[in-house]
């Protein structure tokens, strides 16, 4: 996954970035609402189920177990608050990546919506919605209310009370409930979204980083376990274009031959032109070593731009996946 890629090539970046601690946080929150979103569906279990005897000295009263109800409403109010932390916290990565970017993600939503930033970053967005229904809410159930479970039919019911600001009711203007299915929705939205965010971001720091920089790594087994002997842990030195081929960051790498069938460029024109790039020599997937080095489709792009509209020009060839020769980070 793109995440994991963005978490991993951060590991290499320079200290004095910050990328680390911020990608860890966000690690952090993206993983805590996983696991609530995951444990939802068996606590509106429990709450249907929950305990319910008549009042041993007046029958007519009911006696409900409110342990369930209480624990699912806890559920609800974390998903609000990790929602709304882990689009902070994403913002906040961004920034870092570029100024470009505001470092809270409602200045974030607001500058998407005025058209202020790439357009590729609105279309890895998307409709943002979901942002604006938890915010809502997480605003409501952080400084005036608490979440409440109430029962309609046999679905449980969330409400949502209304003592926030008027500039905070946009799409909940007065008291509401929804189903719990609906806040799992919504949160759902948010990590799609936010992960093709850490896409984004990925593509547009994968060039900053210097390929031919060694960096020490521990040596892994085929589970990717450190290996430990006499209790120490096992070392090597590696390229940082080696370490982004072995965690898939780099996804299009590849010889000369591949990237002249790939852009339609003759070979020794493609060799002409990237004689003064380098390329990054290491192990490709299968173990075996690429004669000539591998090249990054960034650099690859850049320097053939023009050759690929000259040979479309002079001999146009059938459009493939390889023919765009758009630069740059894409959703």
């Amino acid at each position: 996954m793109t995440f994991e890629r963005l978490r991993h090539l951060c590991e290499i970046a320079k200290p004095e970035t910050d990328y680390l601690p911020f990608i860890l946080e966000w690690e952090s929150k993206r993983g805590s609402l996983k696991v609530n979103l995951l444990d939802l569906p068996q606590l509106v279990v429990d709450y249907k189920n929950a305990s319910r005897k008549p009042y041993d000295h007046n029958p007519e009263i009911t006696i409900v177990d409110k342990v369930p109800s209480v624990r699912l409403a806890n559920a609800c109010e974390s998903v609000s608050h990790l929602v709304y932390s882990m689009a902070e916290i994403a913002a906040r990565f961004a920034n870092r990546v570029s100024q470009a970017f505001p470092q809270h993600f409602n200045a974030l939503r607001t500058k998407v919506r005025k058209g202020e930033l790439d357009p590729a970053v609105a279309e890895a967005l998307g409709d943002l919605q979901w942002y604006e229904k938890v915010r809502e809410i997480r605003t409501e159930w952080a400084h005036f209310s608490s979440p409440y479970v109430g029962l309609s039919g046999n679905d449980p019911q969330i409400v949502l009370r209304s003592f926030r600001r008027a500039a905070d009711k946009v799409h909940f203007k007065d008291r509401v409930t929804f189903k719990v299915e609906e806040l799992s929705t919504w949160a759902s939205s948010a990590l799609v979204t936010i992960d093709r965010l850490a896409d984004y971001l990925l593509r547009c720091l994968i060039p900053t980083f210097d390929y031919d920089l060694v960096i020490g790594q521990p040596v892994r087994d085929q589970n990717g376990w450190p290996i430990v002997k006499d209790g120490i842990l096992q070392t090597e030195e590696i390229t940082a274009a080696e370490f982004m081929f072995r965690y898939g960051i780099l996804e299009r790498c590849d010889t000369i031959d591949h990237w002249s069938k790939e852009l339609s460029v003759p070979v020794d024109v493609l060799r002409n032109a990237l004689k003064d790039e380098k390329g990054m020599t290491g192990p490709l997937r299968d173990g075996t070593i690429v004669e000539n080095g591998f090249y990054s489709e960034r650099v690859v792009r850049n320097a053939c731009k023009h050759l690929i509209k000259i040979v479309l020009t002079v001999a146009p060839q059938p459009k493939s996946a390889g023919d765009n020769t758009e630069i740059g980070p894409k959703a």
